[in-house]
């Protein structure tokens, strides 16, 4: 009954969206016996698909959900079983159903189960158990590490303080044995070859050690939260002191560092990114009341521990809401219609292995093309340059379908993975692009090789000005951080993140892809689409941390612009009628002699004028739903190129049959208005 009312798969139906897609991914990666750190890293496993239970992506969606059921099942007998003897039958089931029903995640029910399972041996008298224990452990360990990296490093940990309780040295070398060998049994029943579990564990120090300063993240006006969980975390540790007076100081002191490492890896989980995360800590902090054999008034005060979690989750939103009518809503046609990928590209894309980036995974999934996705999955998972390096030179698919989309945490989209977005480039070239979507196709390299045309040392807050160069112009910055600073962002998380000015717009800049290459300048000969990042022009930015920079220029062999140029065969008079129409320009800015826009309208046509002459009009064409239901009215996108001819005066008009009305402008337009 508990397992079925605090159910915490949302859906096992595959959706378009950025968590959705590495979901798909993984699933995808699965079925297709793809090698784990050689076609796939990231901070799941080979096995992470066991933690997302997708239906429809091959057989590895039905063995996920099995998975998932018998987890959460696992999971309630052991807090229903632990609530009901401290409680009794009635109090134990509803505190039970108060730590089961918060946010507890199905890739950490092992994790979780190896916590009861550490405490349960420290705690009892008698350390004689099952000689089954300890090579089991290991094989819990090895499972959940090929499920979520931290996870399984966790559960090793937990294991190792608990089973020196039994016959010390030997016990440890049994379970570091059964560890080793499970990892390599399951690494070959998933179908990876051997070969490429160096790669994967090398990869994955990476994954695990940059987590923190690369994903980092802090949200205003949630306080309350964090004072709560400290005064949690803090009434837990006097409450296993006062447990553990009396015990022998070796399993007292075993029994306090395995609460503390859990309990630290869920604060690491909760508060590096303080967002809806914070919900994870205090759902697995629930459990740790539970794990112990309380005596006397103690039980009471590990309720009130459970009860203050549900306090803490109530904070960030109600954790009790279940939406179980959308488990099994969706379908391809419901992604395909929400990604809107244009007919004339998908014919571009059929027949070519294709990698989708930043973010949409979903993509492949949703068109059902051949897999040819990076071993990253997403951008933001370029953590630190080896990971970034290591994808850039894996970027092999015949084609790469592109969406313009903002980057995570305000990011500059060309820095989230700058190696990984410069093979770009050089490797490909564009077939066609929208004001949504671009698609490129594999090519030679063309660029030639990098060189230095300037290296400087600027201090936080001054402008950097950008050095002339040929071709590309990158940067590759080494910002100035102590070791004590390093340690700290490390252990803890980074309170102050670094942050870049690039044309008046500032964005977060994260330290361990800083070093780049990141491209300042890309000239037209690059052959992209300005909304793609061609005709990228910064002539100086702004740091606000003391850096050393180096600037290099990287020629490139000039490609034919695969654009079309909007243009205006004949006059089209306007009668304006404010209100007739409502338009948006998104995007605006000069590339040369040519003029780039994408925004949205509900007009049928789009007409712009250059200096009080009619230059361009297009049609507009997919309709964008979210703007749809934001407004209550069917609208459609639009991107153009035109020509500018010097004039710095563009001024755009929404035209329809009720007259034509001025299109809204950014804050930031270029063009005068």
């Amino acid at each position: 009954m508990l397992t079925v009312l605090t159910w915490h798969v949302a859906s096992v139906v595959p959706h378009a969206g950025m968590d959705n897609s590495w979901q798909i991914g993984l699933t995808q990666a699965a079925s297709q016996g793809l090698d784990f750190g050689r076609d796939v890293v990231f901070t799941y496993g080979p096995l992470g698909f066991l933690a997302t239970p997708l239906l429809g992506i091959g057989h590895a969606g039905w063995i996920a959900l099995v998975f998932a059921i018998a987890a959460q099942l696992a999971l309630a007998i052991v807090v229903v079983s632990k609530a009901t003897r401290l409680y009794g039958i009635v109090i134990g089931v509803v505190v039970a159903f108060l730590a089961l029903g918060l946010v507890l995640m199905v890739s950490d029910v092992l994790a979780y189960l190896a916590l009861f399972a550490a405490v349960w041996l420290i705690d009892r008298d008698d350390p004689n158990v099952s000689p089954w224990f300890v090579p089991l452990a290991g094989f819990t360990a090895a499972f959940e590490l090929l499920v979520k990296l931290n996870g399984g490093v966790l559960c090793l940990v937990l294991f190792a303080l608990a089973v020196w309780r039994i016959r010390g040295w030997l016990s440890e070398l049994v379970l570091a044995a059964s560890f080793a060998v499970s990892l390599v049994v399951l690494w070959l029943v998933t179908r990876n070859s051997l070969s490429a579990l160096p790669d994967w564990l090398r990869e994955s120090r990476h994954v695990v050690g940059s987590y923190t300063d690369a994903m980092a993240l802090s949200q205003s006006g949630h306080t309350t939260e964090t004072v709560l969980a400290g005064l949690l975390v803090a009434a837990g540790a006097v409450l296993v002191a006062v447990h553990a007076r009396g015990m022998p100081r070796g399993r007292a002191i075993a029994l306090g560092l395995a609460v503390a490492a859990f309990t630290y890896a869920y604060l690491k989980e909760g508060f590096v990114r303080h967002d809806f995360h914070a919900l994870q800590f205090f759902g697995a902090f629930a459990l740790v009341p539970l794990a112990f054999r309380w005596r006397g008034q103690l039980r009471w005060v590990a309720a009130a521990l459970v009860l203050g979690c549900v306090l803490g989750a109530a904070l960030r939103g109600d954790p009790y809401v279940r939406h179980y009518g959308a488990i099994f809503d969706g379908n391809r046609s419901d992604a395909r219609a929400q990604l809107g990928v244009p007919t004339s590209m998908l014919r571009q894309l059929r027949g070519h292995t294709v990698d989708s980036v930043p973010y949409e995974t979903s993509a492949l999934w949703a068109y059902d093309l051949r897999w040819g996705q990076e071993p990253l999955l997403q951008w933001y998972l370029a953590y630190d340059e080896q990971l970034d390096a290591f994808n850039a030179a894996r970027v092999r698919a015949d084609r790469v379908l592109v969406q313009r989309t903002p980057a995570t945490d305000a990011e500059v989209l060309a820095f989230q993975a700058p190696a990984t977005y410069l093979a770009l480039i050089c490797r490909y070239r564009e077939l066609s692009a929208n004001g949504t979507w671009e698609v490129l196709a594999r090519t030679s390299d063309r660029c030639g090789r990098e060189h230095e045309i300037g290296t400087a040392t600027f201090a936080a807050g001054e402008t950097v000005h950008v050095p002339p160069g040929d071709g590309l112009v990158v940067a590759h910055v080494r910002l100035h951080r102590s070791a004590a600073a390093k340690l700290v962002d490390t252990v803890l998380k980074p309170f102050s993140l670094p942050h870049v000015t690039l044309g008046g717009i500032t964005y977060r800049l994260v330290a361990g892809t800083a070093s780049g290459p990141l491209v300042l300048r890309e000239p037209a000969a690059a052959g992209r689409s300005p909304f793609f990042g061609g005709f990228a022009a910064y002539d100086s930015f702004t740091l606000d941390r003391a850096a050393t920079i180096e600037f290099d220029s990287i020629p490139v062999q000039p490609q034919r612009l695969s654009f079309h140029v909007a243009s205006a065969p004949s006059r089209l008079p306007l009668h304006v009628v404010p209100g007739a129409y409502q338009a948006w320009v998104d995007l605006a800015r000069p590339a040369g002699s040519l003029g780039a826009l994408a925004g949205w309208a509900t007009a049928p046509k789009i007409a712009v004028y250059v200096g009080g002459k009619l230059v361009a009009v297009v049609r507009t064409g997919q309709a964008r739903q979210d703007v749809v239901q934001a407004i209550g009215v069917r609208n459609t996108g639009y991107s153009l190129y035109f020509p500018l001819a010097g004039h710095p005066h563009v001024r755009v008009f929404a035209v329809g049959p009720r007259g034509a009305t001025e299109a809204n402008y950014p804050p930031d337009y270029p063009f005068g208005g």
